[in-house]
């Protein structure tokens, strides 16, 4: 019996610190944008993303991309995981703090740089013929 009750215990506590890592997809479109998260210089798009910070928690995500304007967007831990919720509610009441999720993905569209279009100099010099009969 108490090799029962021990091999429940640790299912639970494994069950439980499970719940607390999230991880969500970031895409971009177009893809491979550059992604920095809170500052921090992560890599490209897609960029799976996976923290254990607490439910409701957000990120600043930026992403930059050459001929596209630079967008600032955040995520944020606000998916409720039922099964996380209930085991913490019933076993581990602390765990109630990481059982909200990110949602499984994001996708931002970025938007084309048209100021490059503005600045362009559309003087030239004409060159003068002279037109014989």
């Amino acid at each position: 019996m108490r090799r029962f009750t021990n091999t429940i215990a640790v299912s639970l506590v494994f069950l439980i610190l499970s719940g607390c890592a999230s991880t969500t997809l970031i895409n971009t479109e177009p893809s491979n944008a550059e992604i920095w998260i809170d500052g921090i210089n992560m890599g490209y798009t897609p960029y799976s993303h996976t923290d254990t910070d607490l439910s409701f928690s957000t990120k600043t995500v930026q992403l930059k991309k050459g001929g596209f304007q630079d967008a600032t967007h955040v995520i944020k831990r606000d998916q409720m995981n039922v099964q996380n919720t209930v085991l913490s509610f019933l076993c581990f009441w602390p765990g109630l703090l990481w059982s909200w999720e990110y949602p499984a993905s994001y996708t931002f569209s970025l938007v084309k740089n048209t100021a490059d279009l503005y600045d362009m100099n559309f003087e030239s010099e004409f060159e003068y013929v002279a037109l014989s009969n």
